[in-house]
């Protein structure tokens, strides 16, 4: 295993780039998870310049955009120890939550930012993400509120300058109009390349999409690949499912894109 890099001078984060931050759900943390959440900054991401620097060794970069209660970006961190996971929200109670699983089964492949998606993202280095997950994101249900969500133009456009060329963003919603809004804008950048997929057979139910298929909700599940102006291949041309052991990890392999990007 390759020995991570050690810096004297930590890059935090940078406040010019701060977002406000709508939270409709303000949880508050329970006197057991206070002192748990006190330890965020042993798992917290000291250099924004260069994350992998935050690890104890540099290893391909999974970034989760509200984990939720964290349950299954722990689980993918467990299974896949060969794998580097960004864990980004900013409900303190899941933060909690998260942190006592890594404790309890001392995770060491898993740093944590409280903070807005998209405001991390830009801090971030250009072509540093190999996974990017943004599943059930808050859907701002009232049309007045549509403006606060986070898959717009811009976050696809930062998005694309983050992930790795032949990488993937796999996305999840269980709102319609919400499914269409981020169809039409990754639709829009030419620098993407997918579409809707069935859902993931290797993907634990997490809450939120437990709680919408008990309201009746139909689920949306999607998936873009990065591409580049001069290769517009995704890894495998094979159809199917890769097996769960891969070194890759578990991926629903896409079909062919066009050979030329308009």
């Amino acid at each position: 295993m390759v020995a991570s890099r050690k810096r004297s001078q930590p890059k935090k984060f940078n406040p010019k780039f701060k977002r406000r931050v709508y939270v409709r759900n303000r949880s508050s943390l329970s006197h057991v998870q206070k002192p748990i959440y006190e330890q965020l900054e042993r798992f917290s991401l000291q250099y924004f310049d260069d994350p992998q620097g935050s690890f104890p060794a540099p290893q391909p970069l999974l970034v989760e955009l509200g984990f939720g209660d964290g349950k299954l970006l722990w689980q993918f961190a467990r299974k896949y120890h060969y794998w580097n996971c960004l864990g980004v929200d900013v409900y303190k109670p899941g933060i909690a939550k998260l942190i006592k699983k890594c404790l309890e089964c001392d995770t060491q492949n898993v740093r944590i930012v409280q903070e807005e998606g998209l405001t991390l993202l830009e801090q971030l280095p250009d072509r540093i993400i190999d996974k990017l997950w943004v599943l059930f994101p808050d859907p701002w249900p009232k049309k007045r509120h549509h403006k606060r969500r986070l898959v717009t133009d811009e976050f696809v456009e930062v998005a694309a300058a983050k992930l790795k060329v032949n990488c993937r963003i796999d996305l999840a919603t269980d709102w319609d109009d919400y499914a269409e809004e981020m169809i039409e804008c990754f639709a829009r950048n030419k620098l993407f390349y997918g579409d809707r997929i069935p859902r993931p057979l290797w993907r634990p139910t997490s809450k939120y999409e437990q709680r919408g298929r008990e309201q009746g909700h139909r689920m949306h599940y999607l998936r873009y690949m990065r591409l580049s102006k001069e290769i517009a291949l995704p890894h495998n041309l094979d159809v199917g499912t890769q097996n769960l052991s891969s070194q890759d990890g578990p991926v629903a392999l896409l079909s062919p894109p066009p050979k030329r990007i308009p």
